[in-house]
């Protein structure tokens, strides 16, 4: 008798322990899916879209936007980008044209509030003791001639890259003429070629007269400058040949 007491005892606590273990697991869950939700409706809030809205942003991404766009595009430009009517592409437009002035606005706050800041610390000391600045020389080399075109070797998603090409763009009415050559591409890297084209408001009319070319690699850095490791890099072609060239050298 005492012996089956015991047992009964015995699948008594399992029973009760396994209750308490799907218990806790309930809970949890319950748990993370409302967290989950909380989050979810709270970033629907923020991009004041609805759940059907953000599915169809979601969708969207997997597509040729996904791969055209930079990973931080909001889903407000997304939506736009693809609105399937003029209203909705006028809806999306306001707001973000509004979103975007409302950051304005809170970025010229801080702004504001960090010149008084600066000027309360600093008081009458300047920021920059302008004695320690080495003199600016007024012999600046320059080894282009006139038939010259200078090359830009320089690679997709490369922040330095879109500087050096900046740099050199902002001089291309003194040059004869800018080849970029994109490393590591091809064919199936056009369109975002011409995205990152359109970044950088490239004149059509330049490329249209051949003033700038783009173009593939195609081995051609490696070729002439076996050495180079990475991008940016400048180059000058005279005639049929390449040479060295550095941004402190154009005109």
């Amino acid at each position: 008798m005492q012996r089956a007491l015991f047992i009964c005892l015995c699948l008594f606590g399992m029973m009760i322990g396994a209750v308490e273990r799907e218990t806790t697991t309930t809970i949890n869950t319950s748990s993370n899916l409302l967290e989950e939700t909380n989050v979810k409706l709270s970033v629907l809030d923020q991009w004041e879209l609805t759940e059907q809205e953000w599915s169809r942003y979601e969708e969207l991404m997997q597509g040729i936007r996904g791969r055209l766009s930079h990973s931080n595009i909001s889903p407000i430009e997304v939506l736009g980008i693809h609105a399937r009517s003029e209203t909705e592409r006028t809806h999306y437009a306001r707001i973000w044209a509004r979103m975007m002035r409302e950051d304005a606005i809170r970025v010229l706050q801080f702004q504001r509030a960090y010149d008084i800041e600066a000027i309360a610390l600093n008081q009458d000391e300047p920021l920059i003791d302008v004695s320690l600045l080495p003199e600016a020389s007024s012999d600046k080399e320059t080894i282009l001639v006139d038939s010259d075109r200078v090359l830009v070797f320089l690679s997709l998603d490369c922040a330095l890259c879109d500087i050096v090409f900046d740099e050199v763009y902002n001089r291309i009415i003194d040059l004869n003429g800018i080849d970029l050559y994109f490393v590591d591409t091809d064919t199936k890297d056009s369109a975002r070629i011409q995205e990152w084209a359109k970044s950088r408001a490239i004149d059509i009319q330049y490329v249209q007269s051949g003033q700038i070319t783009i173009n593939y690699d195609n081995g051609l850095l490696e070729s002439v400058d076996s050495d180079a490791e990475s991008v940016p890099r400048l180059k000058m072609r005279r005639d049929d040949e390449i040479k060295p060239l550095r941004l402190d050298q154009l005109p």
